[in-house]
């Protein structure tokens, strides 16, 4: 293994690029995230409860709650952990993400 800066790796059948890493957007979206789940967590109580008149709203409110949860937890878990892998083969180059 070969190592160019402190993001690339290249390896005898692939190179290895991490995420770059933005220091404010890895402390402040777990945060975000906490009270995300906490709203998302009361309004489904809601629901399930029957407190709530307007049930069909907020069912439709927690679909969009869950793609935007969804969201910010893979851009998370990409910016902490993420690669790109480049292999090369057969005269073909693939590109993957990974977290």
């Amino acid at each position: 293994m070969q190592t160019i800066g402190k993001r690339i790796a290249i390896f005898p059948t692939e190179i290895r690029i991490s995420s770059p890493k933005n220091i404010s957007m890895l402390l402040f979206m777990p945060i975000w995230l906490i009270g995300w789940t906490i709203g998302g967590s009361v309004v489904m109580w809601q629901v399930i409860s029957g407190q709530n008149k307007e049930a069909w709203f907020l069912i439709i409110w927690l679909c969009g709650w869950l793609v935007g949860e969804l969201f910010v937890l893979y851009a998370f878990l990409w910016g902490a952990f993420g690669n790109e892998i480049i292999t090369a083969e057969h005269y073909s180059i693939k590109i993957k993400r990974s977290i």
